[in-house]
């Protein structure tokens, strides 16, 4: 997706809506070898497809819900919903009664090739790692 921003917040205004802000959050994606003349290791930005939109007021959303759904911006049919800042569990899966308290992950399959900062640019997107372990190559 190639929708900036500012397009996203024009395509609202065009309609006479006035967003208090916009953001369209993005990934660090590595470049693949030999499609940069740079050299290696580098990233760029990437949408990951969504975005928000916030007004001043929550009836201002939903008139705006109502007049932009399925309106085409840059090729893409808008989909627009509410946001709920809280997370509500469904009553139909029952909670684990020992709660998973670890924050550690293990990623399998890394090439060899990797290096430290490369994992740190492609995982770091996600929020702020305090160790990377690799295999040691032999």
């Amino acid at each position: 997706f190639a929708t900036s921003e500012e397009q996203l917040k024009q395509s609202f205004e065009k309609v006479g809506f006035h967003p208090r802000a916009v953001r369209i959050p993005t990934k660090a994606a590595p470049i693949k070898k030999g499609s940069s003349p740079k050299g290696e290791g580098e990233t760029k930005q990437l949408s990951m497809g969504f975005g928000f939109v916030e007004f001043p007021s929550e009836d201002e959303a939903i008139k705006a819900i109502k007049s932009l759904q399925g309106k085409l911006v840059d090729g893409h049919a808008l989909e627009i919903k509410l946001s709920s800042k809280s997370f509500i569990p469904s009553k139909a899966v029952p909670a684990p009664s020992d709660e998973i308290s670890g924050t550690k992950i293990m990623v399998r399959n890394v090439p060899f090739e990797a290096t430290r900062s490369e994992l740190l640019k492609l995982f770091g997107s996600f929020g702020q790692l305090k160790k990377v372990r690799l295999p040691k190559k032999f």
